[in-house]
């Protein structure tokens, strides 16, 4: 017969392990959610897209022309044309009388040849296929272009005209103007032409307070305007703003290949950096295409980089660790990968000096040293090197940026060498000694991990 103690008792033991399971579950729930959660990275190959479209500012040798009379100007060179010295450039008509002349029907028919007219065409064309929507403003400094090249072809002609009728007295007023050097003419100024590397400055590119002057053909001049100006070399640069590390990328380069965004043209460059204060720039040099861009001061481009391909890797597996430096002398090398034996320095219990051999792994190398862990060596600890008596006293530190490597189940430190990174990712030389092969698993955040820790899955 079942007592009532007893039976309590039961209650009691059934109550203790219920309550037993119950905390130990908690604690397995506890413990998970505040375990930090391991994931891995399958390595693979890969590149990097990195924007290497800048907006420069041209500079050139450009000299500025002021007017000696006082009239209505007429342009007989074509904007963009070479002329050389004594080629006919404008002409000044103080009295009106070309226009008058034109206006009755006098100078007969002015029609365009067909050299003309393509050269018109081929403006048109150019001007099309490099239009964008959201730069319309370009559009009324094409218009402008167009109207002054329509005007100076039929000045040409009106030229002739005159020539031909032999109308000496109508020659007596109009100035001929002609080239004292030669260049490439341009008919728009805005107070750039003057100016120099060491002059630029961040604000230049936002454009903000840039204006540009368009000289029109055809309209009323006072002696002491501005004409035209000369751009008298090919021999020109175009200044790029930069940041700090693509500048000292850049530097190592030499020269790099440029693509013009307005025409799709690409064209060598040499590159030089330059640093003002707290700012960097690029400085491309050109030696030819100038006529291309004579008009236009800020010039879109784009940095033909050659992409390296490497491994790629998220930049939250990146750890950056402190290894002991070990001088190479000190090692002898071991059939196993990448272990090497080191003799220590110890002492027995009665005091006698005596050595103890190392096996220990090696992370990185240089000309000079081994990259060693701290595992086995503390700071203090003297290695010998083997044969001699000399000792090396271990304290010097380096630092190595790498990623931990699971393909053995635990976090195993490996050495990178990153070639280009962006926000999210870094692209890392493969087939290195010591680093990483395509499809190698590594922790994908860093943080979650320490040395030689075992990954669980």
């Amino acid at each position: 017969m079942t007592t009532k103690s007893s039976k309590k008792q039961n209650i009691n033991i059934i109550v203790i392990a219920f309550g037993a399971i119950i905390i130990y579950i908690a604690f397995l729930v506890f413990n998970y959610m505040n375990k930090n959660t391991i994931s891995a990275y399958q390595v693979k190959e890969g590149s990097l897209a990195i924007s290497n479209i800048y907006t420069g500012i041209a500079l050139r040798e450009e000299t500025v022309y002021q007017c000696n009379n006082s009239g209505f100007i007429d342009y007989f060179a074509r904007e963009g044309e070479h002329v050389g010295v004594g080629d006919l450039i404008y002409t000044i008509d103080e009295s009106g009388i070309i226009d008058e002349l034109i206006s009755g029907g006098e100078m007969g028919e002015n029609s365009m040849s067909d050299e003309s007219l393509n050269d018109l065409r081929e403006e048109v064309i150019n001007f099309s296929a490099g239009f964008e929507s959201a730069d319309f403003d370009s559009t009324y400094d094409f218009l402008y272009a167009l109207d002054g090249t329509v005007l100076k072809l039929a000045n040409m002609n009106i030229l002739e005209s005159l020539s031909a009728a032999g109308n000496g007295s109508y020659a007596d007023l109009v100035k001929l103007n002609r080239a004292s050097d030669a260049g490439y003419v341009v008919y728009n100024v805005d107070g750039y032409e003057s100016l120099s590397v060491n002059e630029i400055t961040p604000e230049m590119f936002e454009q903000t307070d840039y204006e540009r002057e368009q000289l029109i053909n055809n309209t009323l001049v006072d002696s002491g305007d501005t004409v035209y100006k000369m751009i008298s070399s090919e021999d020109w640069q175009i200044v790029i703003p930069l940041e700090k590390e693509r500048a000292e990328e850049l530097a190592q380069e030499g020269y790099v290949e440029i693509r013009f965004l307005s025409n799709q043209q690409t064209l060598w460059a040499s590159i030089e950096t330059l640093q003002i204060g707290e700012n960097y720039y690029g400085i491309l040099g050109l030696n030819n295409s100038v006529v291309s861009f004579c008009t236009e001061r800020f010039i879109e481009i784009e940095l033909m980089s050659s992409a390296e391909v490497g491994l790629k890797i998220p930049l939250s597996s990146i750890v950056y660790k402190e290894f002991f430096l070990i001088p190479k002398e000190y090692a002898v090398e071991q059939s196993e990968e990448n272990t090497y034996l080191f003799m220590r320095k110890t002492f027995l219990e009665d005091g006698t000096v005596s050595t103890e051999t190392l096996v220990i792994e090696v992370y990185a190398e240089n000309e000079e040293y081994y990259y060693v862990d701290d595992s086995q060596l503390r700071t203090g600890d003297y290695l010998i090197m083997p044969g001699t008596l000399n000792e090396y006293p271990v304290s010097t530190r380096g630092e190595l940026v790498g990623v931990y490597n699971i393909n053995k189940g635990y976090a195993d430190f490996r050495q990178i060498v990153i070639l280009y990174q962006n926000e999210e990712y870094a692209i890392v030389k493969s087939n290195t000694a010591y680093g990483l092969n395509v499809y190698d698993y590594i922790v994908l955040d860093s943080a979650t991990v320490h040395d030689d820790d075992f990954i669980y899955e």
